[in-house]
């Protein structure tokens, strides 16, 4: 199969702007505008999908983890398996975990497994605004390379955020990920969301951001719908596979942002299980 159709939920005009409601937090005020799209099969592609390209590809890459919810695996065995992988596939003379991204596990097979997991996200998004990549990530570099922000910055001559999704069920997924060819997107396809921080923070949602305990502004990006997009997925995931893709990146004169979200696959069969799958990202440094 070269494609299929399925429907994404695209970010709806808003006349407020867009709040999106945390694990914990009653607030959100989302509205999408669900679009029927076509998803390419991106294992049909002439040439293969890459980094540098289309902004994400899929690699062979069997891991040693026995067990991704054991918390020490993940944060150790699987974080460097990860970081030599990066270096080998991009050239980039560092690579490190970014601090809490380890170990995103999405688990449907059961009600009790999905409350202790992140649910897939279902909103056409990409996880930056200009915003969190000063605030969030870039002090997180700082302290990752033991120096203040703009030295680590002034170090190299990029520094890019890589994500990867890993399937641990499957072929097949009911619930895949889509991803979009970033070369497609514009700058204005984006709207700044905030995520409310619920109980653990203060909500500021009139200021487009929500505050948590610490200080911290969150805030990630969704998509509106432009029929110039260009979807793709990778259908029969094995767990020895990875797709990597591009996150932020600094240094860039213009950002390819790659809109991703999940979606229910109409084709998988009824008797697909539930979708696992772990998610990490990375910071590479590049002299």
């Amino acid at each position: 199969m070269h494609s299929l159709r399925a429907t994404l939920n695209y970010l709806a005009p808003m006349s407020e702007p867009p709040v999106f409601c945390g694990p914990d937090s009653p607030v959100t005020n989302l509205k999408y505008d669900c679009r029927t799209v076509e998803i390419r099969n991106a294992r049909t592609l002439p040439a293969p999908a890459s980094l540098e390209r289309e902004g994400f590809a899929l690699v062979e890459h069997s891991s040693t983890v026995h067990d991704f919810r054991d918390r020490d695996e993940l944060d150790g065995r699987y974080g460097r398996e990860l970081a030599e992988l990066i270096e080998r596939l991009t050239g980039a003379a560092d690579v490190r975990v970014v601090p809490g991204s380890t170990g995103r596990l999405a688990d449907r097979r059961d009600e009790s497994a999905a409350r202790r997991t992140l649910p897939a996200a279902h909103q056409v998004h990409w996880d930056y605004t200009e915003l969190t990549a000063r605030t969030v990530f870039l002090p997180q570099i700082a302290r990752l390379m033991g120096t203040d922000a703009d030295a680590a910055l002034r170090r190299f001559r990029r520094v890019t955020v890589y994500q990867t999704w890993r399937a641990l069920s499957g072929p097949d997924q009911d619930v895949p990920l889509a991803l979009v060819d970033g070369r497609t997107v514009r700058p204005d396809d984006l709207a700044t969301c905030a995520l409310s921080a619920g109980s653990d923070g203060t909500d500021d949602p009139q200021a487009g951001n929500a505050r948590y305990a610490d200080g911290k502004l969150s805030q990630f990006s969704l998509g509106r719908y432009r029929p110039e997009h260009r979807w793709y997925y990778f259908p029969r995931m094995r767990p020895d596979e990875l797709l990597i893709f591009k996150g932020y990146e600094y240094h860039a004169p213009r950002q390819q942002p790659v809109l991703h979200t999940a979606f229910d696959d109409p084709t998988a069969p009824p008797s697909t299980p539930p979708r696992r799958s772990v998610e990490v990202r990375l910071f590479a440094f590049f002299e």
